[in-house]
């Protein structure tokens, strides 16, 4: 799986996420305090995200890393 592909992942399983909360992207990006643009390539799958930012996230969206983690082992 090369890092595209990864970043693809990524976007789409916090895009799963942030909806399942019932949150725009707008929303999202302010608690983060990056702009609603730029969430919304890191959604898209076009833009990476480094650790410390995907963890963040993560934490806003009150998801699991690991559970995404894990999903690309599968």
């Amino acid at each position: 799986m090369d890092t595209k592909e990864i970043t693809q992942r990524f976007g789409m399983f916090i895009r799963d996420g942030r909806v399942k909360k019932g949150l725009l992207q707008k929303e999202v990006a302010a608690k983060l305090n990056i702009s609603q643009v730029y969430y919304s390539y890191i959604e898209n799958g076009s833009r990476n995200v480094d650790f410390p930012l995907a963890l963040e996230i993560c934490r806003v969206l009150e998801l699991d890393l690991n559970d995404f983690t894990s999903s690309l082992l599968k």
